[in-house]
């Protein structure tokens, strides 16, 4: 489920318009290099291309591999929920926090599991299989309380 995670949260992070940029940067640079424009510039935009080209893997490997370590520290790699009226707690051997509702900025919602945004690049995963339909609601309406107070 992290690697899961960490795909689709890097690619809803990037979006389309990313990959649209990065062909249109290739496209570019075909037409510099093909027409031997300013070797100067074609390499800029060469270094410009690479960069964006290895970004996403090297950011899903990072993600990935800090998920994966925090499970592996784990003797039962098991995480327990608890949704009360202060919050998500989350608890496992390795420890326990709490996130107040009014903490929580954000939802994404995928098959799999729910990322509860804490900050920019911070968030609480929460595998589906630990929310009833019931429990989902409970945590739409505590996140949109919380921006109502904040605002």
């Amino acid at each position: 489920m992290v690697k899961t995670v960490v795909r689709r949260f890097i690619l809803r992070l990037l979006g389309v318009g990313y990959f649209i940029a990065l062909l249109v940067i290739a496209l570019v640079l075909a037409y510099l290099a093909i027409n031997r424009i300013n070797e100067l510039t074609t390499g800029a935009i060469a270094v410009v291309f690479l960069l964006g080209v290895f970004f996403p893997p090297v950011l899903w490997w990072k993600m990935e591999s800090n998920g994966l370590s925090r499970l592996r520290r784990m003797s039962t790699p098991q995480v327990r929920f608890v949704f009360d009226d202060k919050g998500v707690t989350a608890n496992s051997e390795l420890g326990a926090g709490t996130v107040g509702w009014k903490s929580i900025e954000k939802i994404w919602e995928f098959p799999e599991a729910w990322l509860l945004f804490v900050g920019k690049q911070q968030y609480v995963t929460v595998p589906l299989a630990a929310l009833t339909e019931e429990l989902k609601q409970v945590i739409k309406e505590e996140v949109e309380k919380s921006k109502i107070v904040k605002s």
